[in-house]
């Protein structure tokens, strides 16, 4: 039997969807749309949701990027990125980052002392830059770090 598309079907399914995991607005929505349910009543579910604070791309932008940067050290780029294709738009990104207070220079020292290459070689020097600007930093906030390190290790 087919349940009907109403809106307590379209709030049930949403605020089972996020009991699994926080979601955005954009990911609520593409996953209602999956299960064939008519766009105004998709509108009245995230009126309903934002209301009652189950969804809130904000607080989600927030702790993506906290998670992102402490945990999974990863660029600002590349979060900035992922949350984009989740549907955050720039406004909350550009807020969510002034927010969050967060020194890159000691996180890209520690993946260069794990890689424990030795940066006085060009090619070595080169794919270790090439990894971290896949991780997402930017070209200053690597050169920085390796001139740090290089100095540091120089003191020796």
């Amino acid at each position: 039997m087919k349940r009907p598309k109403d809106i307590e079907y379209a709030k049930w399914l949403a605020q089972y969807y996020l009991s699994y995991r926080m979601m955005t607005n954009q990911e609520v929505i593409d996953k209602l749309r999956k299960k064939e349910i008519s766009e105004n009543i998709i509108e009245e579910c995230i009126e309903f949701l934002e209301k009652y604070k189950f969804i809130n791309d904000y607080d989600y932008a927030c702790r993506f990027i906290n998670d992102g940067l402490k945990f999974k050290k990863q660029g600002e780029r590349l979060i900035r990125q992922k949350l984009k294709f989740k549907g955050i738009t720039d406004a909350t990104l550009d807020k969510a980052f002034n927010e969050i207070e967060f020194d890159k220079t000691p996180v890209i020292m520690k993946i260069i002392e794990k890689k424990n290459l030795d940066i006085s070689d060009y090619k070595k020097k080169q794919r270790l830059i090439n990894y971290l600007a896949g991780r997402g930093y930017s070209f200053d906030d690597i050169q920085e770090s390796i001139d740090e390190f290089t100095k540091q290790n120089n003191d020796y």
